[in-house]
């Protein structure tokens, strides 16, 4: 009898199963949903044209990024030297993007092969503006002449020392690029964008003789191109925190927006805020959510525009210029804790390669020195802590502790000073900065 009822019970199944699959019809199997259409997916238009209008602000972000590439391969064996106009071009080309493939590779099809593809008129330089601009401009310059110099080198060529300044060991790559970071994309993206984007035209579309295709108002516009510096994929929430950070991997990109089994870099691709963000998240002890909260107020801002609703639109302003004044605090707090660590690593085992000491030096300060990029900066104190509490009179630059690893004791302090000067005004908890 049990095994009768269990043939019967079988039998009962499968008469279910053929019911329901055989009256199913085309119509129920549903539509592939268009990512475009859905809640929170930074996709905007006028009249039925697409109007988000950022390939400056995504081709500089590509630009930093392609520097950062060339330069790590000169490290590399096997590497060849270049010249100076090699690596200045990523600064300045007489305000035109640089020609040739991005370095930045994907593992599917690039829509555009390269950045001119992208935008044709674009560098870092014409975008330096402001008191600082001419002291970027001269250490922008140093900085390619003497990589370009080392590159020559037999005895660098090959190694990291070939980006590293033979008398202060400053890290020229991490300098090159935060200061592209900071000089060339926030400090515009903030002051020149975002600052007065509420006194910005929004009723009616942009035009101007020659120009065509412009669906956008200069709100919306200016909107778009602060978002573009921040530098996220459209379809951001697609992402999870340990996909953005896995740039090495890719899994900082996704077809997840045009789906056609290739990658725009206009909207599918996370760059450096994104992805520090990130970063800042996985390692927090608090939960700290600073790539939702950047995101999701530039995209109830931009909803906000298009409603018109300006006090929403304005409300959403100081959650983004908190939280990405915060992930940039988080990241100078990150390296000045690897700062500590190589520190003692140097103290005490003589062997120990100055590398990373280097590197996170470099990265310190000039995640601290891009607060002087942020108009609405709560760390007024930050330039004082340059000249004061980085640069002192036993360590001038990140060298001096290298030939003497036993000033690195006093300077540990100078830095833990620091560490909670920030902690406390930005209010972060304690767990946070000794993860970080």
């Amino acid at each position: 009898m049990k095994s009768l009822a269990s043939r019967l019970f079988f039998g009962l199944l499968v008469l279910i199963f053929c019911f329901f699959s055989c009256n199913r019809q085309d119509d129920d199997i549903p539509e592939p949903i268009d990512p475009k259409t859905q809640p929170y997916v930074y996709h905007f238009e006028y009249d039925g044209h697409p109007n988000v209008a950022n390939t400056g602000q995504v081709v500089r972000n590509l630009i930093v990024q392609d520097f950062e590439i060339l330069v790590k391969g000169l490290a590399s064996p096997g590497a060849t030297p270049v010249s100076f106009e090699d690596l200045y071009k990523y600064y300045e080309n007489d305000a035109q993007t640089i020609e040739g493939p991005t370095l930045t590779q994907t593992d599917l099809p690039l829509v555009f092969e390269t950045l001119r593809d992208i935008s044709p008129v674009r560098d870092l330089k014409q975008r330096v503006n402001g008191p600082n601009a001419e002291q970027v401009h001269a250490d922008m310059a140093h900085w390619c002449n003497t990589i370009a110099d080392y590159s020559q080198d037999d005895s660098k060529l090959g190694t990291y020392e070939v980006y590293i300044e033979e008398s202060t060991g400053y890290d020229m790559l991490q300098m090159f690029k935060l200061t592209g970071l900071g000089a060339a994309m926030l400090e515009h993206g903030l002051y020149v964008y975002f600052r007065y984007v509420e006194n910005d035209y929004n009723d009616s579309i942009v035009w101007f003789p020659g120009a065509t295709e412009l669906y956008y108002t200069w709100m919306e516009h200016h909107w778009d191109e602060a978002f573009g510096y921040y530098g996220t994929a459209r379809n951001f929430h697609d992402f999870s925190d340990e996909e953005l950070v896995d740039f090495e991997n890719g899994g900082n990109y996704k077809d997840n927006f045009d789906i056609d089994d290739r990658i725009d870099f206009k909207t599918e691709y996370n760059y450096h805020f994104a992805r520090m963000a990130a970063q800042r998240d996985i390692d927090s002890k608090t939960g700290t959510d600073f790539s939702r909260a950047v995101y999701d107020a530039f995209y109830e801002g931009r909803v906000a525009i298009v409603e018109k609703n300006y006090d929403l639109m304005i409300a959403k302003k100081p959650i983004i210029l908190d939280n990405w004044e915060k992930i940039i605090a988080a990241t100078a707090i990150h390296h000045l804790n690897a700062v500590i660590e190589q520190m003692s690593q140097l103290e005490n085992d003589p062997q120990t390669s100055p590398e990373l000491f280097y590197h996170h030096w470099a990265a310190m300060y000039k995640f601290t020195e891009m607060f002087r990029y942020n108009y609405e900066n709560r760390f007024v104190q930050y330039q004082e802590v340059l000249d004061t509490k980085y640069k002192t009179s036993d360590v001038p630059f990140p060298k001096a502790v290298v030939d003497d690893p036993m000033k690195a004791e006093t300077y540990t302090q100078s830095l833990l000073e620091v560490r909670t000067m920030i902690k406390d005004i930005f209010q972060f908890a304690e767990q946070d900065i000794l993860a970080w």
